[in-house]
Order: C-alpha cells, then structure tokens, then sequence
C-alpha cells in the first residue's frame, strides 16, 4: 500500500492533562473527544485506587476517514500499544472515529488497558480483556457514571453489530480462562471475550467484589507470582457459582448495575486545536503502524525526514523504525543521532536515554555515544532517563554510581518492571544477591507471561548466589 502523503485529511492535535488527542476528523473532533476521555480517566482513577496512580499521559489517535482505515488494514480499529513509551513517555490508543458512539466504546476499552498494564502488567488475559469490556459500557448522564450495563445489548445501543452471541449456557469457567495466554485466548475469541466479560461482571457483584480486590491487590505490588495470587483468591471460589453468575449475565438475568456520582469535574483544561503539518502527520503515521507493517512505517519515516531533515521527531522515529529487527542498525545510530543534534535542549534528554539503549556504534559513532550518556547523567529528570543513565554508568564499570541513579528511578516510578529489574542488575554487580534477588523476583511477578527467557535466568542465578 502506498503511503499517505501531502494533501490529505488533516490532522487535529488537542492537549488535555491526561491525554494528547489527535482526529483526522472534524475540527472540533479532537476537543469532543478530549473530554470525553478526561471524563473516563476520572472515573478509572477511582476504580484502580492504587499505588502509584497512573498520572501519565496517553495519546489518542482517532481515524475517521475511511482512507486512513484502510491505511491503518481495518475498518474496526482498537490498539493499546506501548511501542513507544521509551520516546514520548506515553503509550498510544488507536480507535476507529466512523461513529462518535464506537470511538467512545473502543476508547474506554483501550484506556482500561493502559490502566491494566500500569497498575498490573502481569495480569492475565481473561482478566485485561474483562476488565476491558466491563468498563467499556461506562455512560455519563447528569453528573453521574453507569458501569456494567449488559455488554452486548450497551454494544448493539452504540451501533455495533456483535456477530457472535454465546448463549449463557456456554460461559466458561474460571478454571479453563485462567490459562489462556493471548494467541490461545484469541483462538477461540468470542466465547472467551464473552465468558471474560461474563466472569467480571460476576466478581464485580457485591458478593464476590472483595475476593476480586484482593487479587487485584496481589498482582498490583508483585509480592507472588500471577499463578499464585490466583490460587489465593479467586481461584478458592466456587466455580460452579461463579459461573452460574456470569452465565446469568450473558443471558441478562441477575443482572446489576452500578451507578454512582461524578465526585469531580473532569477538566476542561484543553489547548486550541492545531492542524499537523505534512512531516508532522508522516511521522505520526510511521509510529502507529510500525507494529504491524515495518515496510509501511519505513516508507513514512523516510518520507517524512525527506520533507523535514532537521525535525528531530522526524529523526527520532526514522532511526527507531531502522533499529527493528530486520532494519538497519549502521543508519539507525546516524539518524538517532542526527535527531539528537537537531533537538531542543528539552528534547535531548528523553532521545539520550534512547540512544544509549538502543544504538550499538562503532568508530566516532561510539565516541558520540559515550558523550550523548555522559550530558544524560548531568540531565536525566524522568524515571526512565534516570534508569538509562543507571545503565549507561553500569556499562562503564561506574557502578556505585549506576546504583545511585538506579535507585533515583527506583524513587520516581518505582512500579516499573523494567526499574526493579536494572536496580536488581546493579546490586547483582555490587555482590549484593538477596537484594538483586528480591528486586528481580517482584520484577519477573509483575511481568508474569511477558517475563522472558533471560529475566527468568536472572532471576534465577541471583536466587542461587543469594543462597534462596
């Protein structure tokens, strides 16, 4: 597929506090869906009252023009990616905009999303995807929120054709949804979204609702592996119960709602809409897709720096792309590189860190390296820039200071998979093996499935030189 270039929909950007939204629809499109948006995240702050709160901001990005669809290689859009967080410092929502209705359906699951991976990155499957259509039927109506309206009927309410109903009598049970990982889970896709949704709405009921909190709780702080928490909590309920619950709901018996009032108002705390400029909406587009089509994000990214060679946005996402697998890591490093001497003082520190993770040069490339870390330990501000400069210092065999800006991160996002596992790295380094264990023990518990081979080995060799 060609990719889109100039003369196209524009492009809307509006800020908000929790939210950068861009639409290629109408102008006031983005303010709409803004607010919208504030007005979720006001009641999700108050559904996951966990420690740290999830302050970040999320950036939306809403498709309205069918060209732009089929860009995207669907009419039903609906993405929670994270791809990019080490970049922008945000994770990203992509949502179909064809019908107002829709988009605000989609955009409350994904958000449920980045709530989940914030909070309990770890959780399993049948739970982020429940979870995620559980709160996908929020309304607002006169100051106050309804949740847990039925799924398929709030679905068909919104305009959207639900093709496959499971009858209730085929829900499944907790036991058989526990397991599944995502390609299994995807297998055989509208009896488990059904029966995840169905088994929520059961544990979100009065009766079962502080079984659920309590695994929630467990999985939030990473103090037992995911498995484990389960079996502590609903694991123990009566399956039987519990699905006889959820089947009910399918079949909208026993049903309950709960409503409850706006305790605040969501902001209105917008910025004036601004129209992208071709370069701009280029390297949008290039980042959107670069999980699923690295050809595509390859051709913007290149089209983009080619209408603009000294953005530093431009730059950035252009050596990223190369940088995937099957790219080209000799051009990454100079184009990383080049953005780094295009940004703004602002700008340099978040796309240091970057470098310093991802770029492996050689030569004067190397030398550039070394110095771009070096101004990072003098910058770093951010959780992650800290825990990039941790580990630039620990390449370099500085590790007591390493340690020092491990913590440092530690202290400013300290639920951050990835700063457990670089703090536990660099006690590890100083020979202190019952603290690197117990960092790399909560890290591998938070990730769950997503933990890989390699943290696993950690974790491992750690527990034995601790003697655990």
């Amino acid at each position: 597929m060609r990719a889109p270039g100039a003369g196209g929909p524009p492009v809307h950007e509006v800020r908000s506090p929790h939210f950068v939204v861009y639409s290629d629809g109408a102008e006031g499109r983005a303010t709409e869906l803004a607010a919208t948006l504030e007005q979720a995240h006001l009641v999700l702050e108050h559904e996951f009252p966990y420690e740290p709160p999830f302050t970040g901001i999320t950036e939306v990005f809403e498709f309205s023009e069918r060209a732009n669809l089929r860009f995207m290689g669907s009419d039903m859009v609906g993405l929670h990616i994270d791809q990019w967080e080490m970049l922008n410092g945000m994770t990203t929502i992509i949502v179909s905009g064809k019908d107002p209705k829709q988009t605000n359906l989609t955009a409350f699951h994904e958000l449920t999303h980045a709530f989940v991976a914030h909070h309990m990155p770890s959780a399993p499957t049948w739970l982020n995807e429940g979870l995620a259509q559980y709160y996908q039927t929020m309304t607002f109506d006169a100051g106050k929120v309804s949740i847990g309206k039925h799924l398929l009927a709030h679905m068909q309410g919104q305009g959207t054709v639900y093709t496959t109903a499971i009858p209730g009598e085929s829900t499944k049970r907790l036991r058989e949804l526990e397991p599944l990982d995502l390609p299994h889970f995807y297998a055989d896709a509208d009896a488990n979204y059904q029966s995840a949704w169905a088994t929520v709405h059961a544990l979100e009921s009065e009766g079962y609702r502080p079984t659920l909190d309590e695994y929630i709780g467990l999985l939030q702080g990473g103090a037992v592996a995911a498995s484990e928490a389960y079996a502590q909590t609903v694991g123990k309920l009566d399956q039987d119960a519990v699905r006889t619950l959820a089947a009910d709901a399918v079949d909208n018996r026993r049903f309950e709602i709960r409503t409850a009032p706006l305790l605040e108002a969501a902001t209105r705390d917008f910025s004036a809409p601004r129209s992208l400029s071709d370069p701009e909406a280029l390297t949008l587009y290039a980042r959107l897709v670069a999980s699923s089509d690295q050809h595509l994000a390859d051709e913007l990214s290149a089209e983009a720096v080619r209408l603009a060679p000294k953005s530093a946005d431009a730059l950035v996402v252009r050596g990223s792309v190369l940088a995937l697998p099957g790219g080209n890591p000799s051009a990454a490093a100079d184009a990383l590189l080049a953005a780094h001497a295009a940004a703004t003082p602002a700008q340099r520190p978040r796309i240091a860190a970057l470098i310093v993770t991802a770029v492996r040069a050689t030569g004067s490339a190397a030398e550039q390296v070394e110095s771009i870390g070096k101004a990072l330990v003098r910058e770093a501000k951010t959780a992650q820039e800290l825990e990039a400069a941790s580990r630039f210092l620990l390449g370099q065999g500085r590790t007591r200071a390493a340690f020092s800006f491990a913590k440092k991160s530690l202290e400013s996002d300290g639920s951050r998979p990835s700063a457990l596992a670089n703090f536990a790295e660099v006690s590890a380094a100083l020979e202190d093996y019952p603290t690197a264990y117990e960092y790399q023990r909560v890290a591998v518990n938070l990730l769950g499935h997503q933990a890989t081979t390699a943290e696993r080995a950690r974790l491992a060799e750690y527990a034995r030189k601790a003697g655990e």
